[in-house]
């Protein structure tokens, strides 16, 4: 009997020791997003960044890339670093950090920064379990026109971080790339 009561005690200490390990986890990470996007607004590594006015605001939040804006009416600042992509209204915000994703394809087309991440990932099930799986991703960012001349700097800085992977193409000015479906470039 002592033995079983035990066992319980043990699981629930487990399970709490796990609950906390957990939140610690949580909080950490968020501590750390929470500087880095700080460091970003003090200008850290900040290769460009502007102002939405009004007017750009509005084509930039009804793009289809722009399901995060909630507050239409509120213009924000975008925040282009070598790791990530930060914009925010001050009440909606979006965090693209790169991480372990390479940037494959940049572009500058009809006033959006366009680019097109790649990683490999371990596949998890099915037949194809523990082949590695090639992913991607496309990232669209509306560029006001009294940027438009800084794009080239910036594409030139993404270029340059990418020109070792294997599957980059930085595709010509005004060249349209999909940024929906399963293309092959």
């Amino acid at each position: 009997m002592r033995l079983k009561r035990n066992m319980s005690e043990y699981k629930c200490i487990i399970l709490f020791l796990g609950l906390l390990l957990v939140l610690f986890l949580y909080f950490a990470n968020r501590r750390k997003r929470q500087e880095t996007v700080d460091a970003i607004q003090a200008g850290k590594d900040v290769l460009v960044k502007w102002s939405y006015s009004p007017e750009d605001w509005i084509i930039y939040a009804e793009d289809d890339s722009s399901g995060w804006i909630k507050n239409k009416d509120i213009p924000g600042d975008a925040f282009i670093t070598p790791e990530s992509i930060y914009v925010t209204n001050g009440t909606d915000e979006y965090f693209y950090e790169f991480g372990r994703k390479q940037i494959t394809q940049c572009s500058f087309y009809c006033s959006f920064l366009e680019l097109r991440m790649e990683w490999t990932e371990t596949n998890r099930g099915g037949a194809m379990k523990g082949l590695p799986q090639k992913k991607h991703e496309d990232f669209r960012l509306f560029v006001p026109a009294d940027m438009e001349a800084e794009m080239s700097g910036v594409i030139a800085e993404f270029k340059a971080m990418s020109e070792a992977h294997p599957s980059s193409k930085f595709v010509k000015d005004n060249e349209v790339i999909s940024l929906f479906g399963d293309d092959k470039y």
